[in-house]
């Protein structure tokens, strides 16, 4: 106990000098996050807050590893597991470092996620199983692979997407820190534990600089190193428990970034915009929306994300089927929670899903129609059956008139004509097209 009181402590302590530092060196060398359209602050701010983060934890981490004791012989005895958590870490921090820097493509970075999270299931981090207990035990076979990758990567990106306000990210990454410490201690894994205290130590001093107003940003070094902390440590938890709740209550703290992950992926899905596209339908610009301050928004969020893993620590104390309807229950929580601010409209969805599936069918159908007048007009061998593919494609595709063109020294002349008969005029788009290698040989235009 007194090593856990110590790694705590000291790691508090050692985020709390370090991050001035940090600070003072991203404003020399100008590492700063200006404001813009898309920022909600309005001076520039230091963006080194994973430098911040991550030194600390590996000093402190490495600290423990030298001591003589049996904390520290177990660190040196499953050192293979640690090097893959924090040196997995370590890398999305640089990846992240770079982004802040010099700018990367998001294929490039999520590019970069899933090589260093198959690294890390190659090293035995993998999610081979979930036990129900009296209810028996899923095995994922061929899907180990896909699914910690899968699960490691969406919590990367879920906290990086979830870092819109001062103290957001790293207060939602404190909380599920501090529930897979206590999962940990429950189930007696004192590796898993110190891990977690020291991390929760290092959040709890860089809080000091990092709740509003903020002194400096996480920036994508921090959210990726904390993202991939965060799914490779609960996977960890899970693996050595082999029981639901140690995959489930980190999941349950979570649960803000993940849905709001998820729902951003179906807006810009339904939208078809790009996957990472920006956007401000998220639920912390929502409740922004309402009228709350930043600062407000955010304890509401830690409250919720509080509550909801307060309710999961029941999944502890509870038999196996007990647990699993906590756990819906908690699911149906967090989705109301955002259908109450507006960050997701179930009605609205299911309509643009509808429009999009019809929009689908139609340009299905229209490319079909298009691709079929092109073959009949390559094999027409008269005018007249070139424009009687002509019209028949127009016909398809919803022209309302199309008119073949002769020119007469700079006038153009109408020589055929198709109209589909409806009164809609007023509503069209007229377009030129000139065509080429006409049979008469006289310059030839079409109009729609």
């Amino acid at each position: 106990m007194t090593t856990y009181v110590c790694a705590f402590l000291c790691s508090a302590l050692c985020a709390m000098v370090w991050t001035p530092v940090v600070i003072r060196l991203a404003h020399y060398y100008k590492v700063l996050d200006h404001p813009g359209l898309r920022k909600i602050h309005k001076a520039p701010i230091p963006r080194l807050g994973g430098i911040a983060i991550a030194l600390p934890v590996l000093v402190m981490v490495a600290v423990v590893c030298a001591l003589d004791n049996d904390i520290g012989q177990m660190f040196q005895a499953n050192w293979i597991e640690i090097c893959a958590l924090l040196g997995g870490s370590s890398i999305l921090l640089l990846v992240g470092l770079a982004d802040d820097l010099r700018g990367m493509r998001a294929r490039h970075k999520l590019l970069a996620q899933v090589l260093t999270a198959l690294v890390v299931c190659a090293l035995g981090v993998r999610l081979d199983s979930i036990g129900l207990g009296e209810l028996g035990t899923i095995q994922f076979g061929l899907w180990t692979w896909p699914l910690t990758v899968f699960w490691i990567v969406g919590m990367t990106n879920a906290v990086n997407l979830i870092d819109g306000l001062d103290g957001l990210a790293a207060g939602i990454a404190a909380i599920t820190v501090a529930v897979i410490a206590v999962v940990a201690l429950t189930l007696g894994q004192t590796i898993m534990a110190t891990l977690m205290l020291i991390c929760l130590g290092v959040l709890s001093g860089y809080l000091v600089f990092n709740f509003n107003p903020a002194r400096i940003f996480c920036g994508d070094s921090g959210t990726y190193f904390l993202g991939f902390f965060l799914g490779t440590s609960s996977l960890l938890t899970s693996t050595k428990s082999g029981t639901l709740f140690g995959l489930t209550l980190p999941l349950l703290a979570m649960g803000i970034p993940i849905f709001d992950t998820l729902f951003a992926i179906l807006r810009r899905s339904l939208d078809r915009r790009p996957l990472f596209a920006p956007d401000k339908s998220h639920i912390h610009h929502r409740l922004l929306a309402l009228g709350l301050s930043q600062r407000q928004v955010v304890i509401v969020l830690y409250s919720v994300t509080i509550l909801i893993a307060s309710f999961g620590m029941f999944m502890v104390v509870a038999d196996d089927f007990g647990s699993i309807v906590i756990f819906l229950c908690l699911i149906v929580l967090l989705i109301s929670t955002f259908r109450s601010v507006g960050a997701v409209r179930l009605r609205e969805v299911l309509d643009r899903v509808k429009t999009k599936r019809a929009l689908g069918r139609e340009i299905h159908e229209e490319r079909e129609v298009f691709q079929e007048a092109q073959l009949r007009m390559r094999e027409a061998t008269t005018d007249k059956a070139w424009w009687a593919s002509l019209c028949l494609a127009a016909e398809g595709l919803g022209f309302a008139e199309v008119s073949l063109e002769s020119q007469s020294g700079r006038e153009y002349h109408p020589t055929l004509t198709w109209r589909d008969g409806r009164d809609n005029q007023q509503r069209c788009t007229e377009i030129s097209i000139p065509v080429t290698g006409h049979r008469s040989g006289l310059p030839t235009r079409m109009r729609t």
